[in-house]
């Protein structure tokens, strides 16, 4: 129980840093480059996805279970004519393996460079919008013991839709996003492998 207590304070402090690093890198972003909006927003994962863990190559697939998880994240944004915006989106997702005890659990930090199209949607006071990105995904695996944790990155993309109500000088928002790598993450022997799909919320300024 104390090796287990030990390792969720472990995670939660690597949350909580991973957390402020990226406030602090979208509030640097937005004022270097003067962006029109800056989104911060939370919510869950899914879970219930199978994903490969297991030995390179993976021609049998060893597919373990995800539990839901959580998930943090900022973005800035510029518009650009046409209906259209382009920004930086950073993310971070933790979930745990359901088959496995008190350890197996697989964190992600992604960097995506993310465009969307957005549209009025009539007689209500919200829009909608959709958006795809690419960009690099770093994923971190740890387990108790900790002889298999690691960490690699890959490089992944994106796809959401949102709507968002505007409260007055700011803007309230609820959006679905899913994640995937391009292909597996390498962690000591294993191939690893990552998709999520997240609900989440936030507020835009």
């Amino acid at each position: 129980m104390f090796v287990v207590s030990l390792f969720e304070k472990g995670k939660i402090m690597s949350s909580l840093i991973h957390v402020s690093c990226i406030a602090i890198a979208a509030a640097t972003f937005a004022f270097s480059a003067q962006a029109q909006s800056v989104e911060i927003y939370g919510g869950a994962t899914f879970g219930g996805q199978d994903l490969n863990y297991g030995p390179i190559p993976p021609a049998n697939p060893n597919l373990q279970q995800m539990d839901a998880g959580y998930l943090v994240g900022a973005g800035v944004y510029t518009s650009v004519p046409g209906g259209f915006e382009v920004g930086l989106d950073a993310m971070l997702t933790n979930q745990d393996y359901s088959s496995w005890g008190p350890g197996g659990n697989l964190q992600s930090l992604s960097i995506m460079a993310n465009g969307r199209y957005v549209f009025t949607i009539p007689n209500v006071n919200m829009t909608g919008y959709f958006g795809v990105g690419v960009g690099s995904i770093s994923l971190t695996y740890e387990d108790t013991p900790a002889l298999a944790d690691g960490n690699d990155t890959i490089a992944g993309y994106q796809v959401e839709g949102g709507v968002r109500y505007t409260l007055g000088a700011y803007e309230t928002f609820a959006a679905i996003k899913y994640q995937e790598g391009f292909d597996e993450g390498l962690i000591q022997t294993e191939s690893v492998e990552y998709n999520s799909l997240s609900l989440l919320g936030g507020i835009r300024f």
